[in-house]
This record gives structure tokens, sequence and C-alpha cells, in this order.
């Protein structure tokens, strides 16, 4: 697992443990956690819209120079789109459940800027990677 500072993405954890740790905190609090579905994760994405410049944590070359998309940067970073979520695109790639498995979402930030989006969908096999994260959904009611 890294997260080499608190400010930084969770990456290169295994998918069974992201599933442990929503289980976990769903028992302490009450409320059930869990992955988004990719469609969720699309729709919290978009924000109906309300997008912020296009600004990420994506890869950037100036010549053969690297000058954006070096390394993973704070979660804090960016502006948030129109429901408050940073860091969706770019930085680290976040996994959404389908009825298959899992995908990766959004890209990270070893990814060109162009290709840095909303729909940029990767196939996961739910193993530990460096590139992916993830950000977990809290339902509204509490869970039994």
């Amino acid at each position: 697992m890294k997260a080499a500072s608190a400010n930084l993405p969770v990456t290169d954890i295994p998918l069974k443990r992201v599933r442990a740790y929503a289980a976990w905190m769903s028992k302490q609090s009450g409320y059930v956690y869990r992955l988004p579905s990719e469609q969720e994760w699309t729709y919290a994405a978009n924000a109906q819209g309300k997008q912020p410049a296009k600004d990420f944590n994506c890869r950037v070359l100036l010549g053969n120079q690297v000058i954006k998309g070096q390394t993973l940067g704070s979660v804090r970073m960016g502006e948030p789109n129109g429901w408050g979520l940073k860091n969706y695109i770019g930085n680290a790639q976040e996994w959404a459940t389908t009825p298959g498995g899992v995908v990766a979402k959004g890209g990270s930030f070893s990814d060109s800027l162009s290709n840095c989006s909303i729909s940029l969908t990767r196939a996961q096999d739910g193993g530990a990677d460096p590139m992916t994260g993830f950000r977990l959904v809290r339902e509204l009611k509490p869970g039994s």
C-alpha cells in the first residue's frame, strides 16, 4: 500500500483490502460504505456538467521533458467540480464496480492530458498497482 503522505491518495492496494476497509467503515459507522458503480462514479464526476477548467494531474510534455504528471499529487489539489469532488480525473485512477467486476476510471498521472477524461475506463483485475486508488460511497440510510 502506498501513501507516503496523508495528503496523497492510497494506491497499490488490492481490491480485497479496499472491500475489507469498506466493510470495517460500515461496521464502525452504521452506514454502508462501498465502491461506486461505474454509473455512479461517472454521474458524480460529471456533476451535471459543472466542471472546473481542465487542469488535472495528468502527463504534460514540453519537448521531451515531463512538466506535469510526474507523480501522485495531493488529494487536496485542484478545483472541485460542482458537487465538491476533486481529483477524479488524473492523479490516481479510481476503481468502480461493473456487473462483471471492476474497472479503473478517470486516468492517472501517467496518462497524457489529452487522454485524461471522465470517460477513460480501463479493465482491472482487482490487483494492487501504483496508479489505481479508490473513492468510497456512503449510502444515505444507515445499514443493517
